[in-house]
């Protein structure tokens, strides 16, 4: 199977179990890696051939800005679920939700889940 991989993506939001992590904006990066036949769209080179990473990546900032999550494993869950809604050639989703300034006392350099999931119907 082939990918199409967009990584690094930054949103800022709010998302955590503490009220100030829910009420103060704070970064998150996101990478989404797409299972998709590309074999077409390889031969073709025409869009209409493809998954369109810009509905990707749309679908990323909206939904880490407009929901509010408890838990970054939900906010990865619920990409996975949208991101497998945008388009039925896509086969396979993984997504990695990373919180950089998670709430640890210590130093480190990155929390993050990663969820996958595959298409049910395909």
């Amino acid at each position: 199977m082939d990918r199409i991989n967009l990584t690094g993506i930054t949103v800022r939001a709010c998302h955590g179990v503490h009220d100030y992590e829910k009420s103060e904006a704070h970064p998150f990066v996101f990478d989404v890696e797409l299972g998709v036949d590309l074999a077409a769209a390889g031969r073709s080179d025409d869009l209409r051939d493809t998954v369109s990473y810009s509905d990707v990546f749309r679908t990323v900032v909206k939904t880490a800005r407009e929901e509010c999550c408890n838990l970054i494993e939900r906010l990865a869950g619920l990409l996975c679920e949208r991101i497998l809604a945008l388009d039925t050639r896509i086969m396979l989703v993984s997504v990695t939700v990373h919180k950089p300034e998670a709430p640890l006392q210590g130093e480190f350099s990155d929390v993050s889940v990663t969820l996958s999931q595959r298409r049910k119907d395909g």
